[in-house]
């Protein structure tokens, strides 16, 4: 039995896990260390990065308009790759906090 097949999957990269926007802290600055650009099974997305810790989709809307404009998608990166793109979490009145 060639068990080739099985230790390829068990030297699979490992993934970070990913995020949602409501699991943030409110108001703490965080740093975004990479942006992707991702095929998903509902089309393709913007992916975060931050702090080399987890990842995080970007919200829909911004999502369209990175996506529809490579100029502001490849300014985003490049302000990464400097270390100067930051996300701070507001909330929303749909993401309701009560830390």
């Amino acid at each position: 039995m060639d068990l080739s097949a099985i230790n390829k999957i068990n030297n699979l990269p490992n993934f970070l896990p990913t995020k949602k926007f409501e699991e943030l802290q409110l108001n703490k600055i965080y740093q975004i260390t990479e942006i992707k650009k991702v095929n998903t099974k509902y089309g393709p997305k913007i992916l975060g990065i931050v702090e080399n810790e987890f990842s995080i989709f970007f919200p829909n809307r911004t999502n369209r308009m990175l996506i529809d404009d490579e100029e502001q998608l490849t300014s985003l990166i490049d302000l990464t790759s400097a270390g100067e793109l930051h996300l701070n979490y507001f909330g929303t009145a749909y993401h309701n906090s009560s830390l």
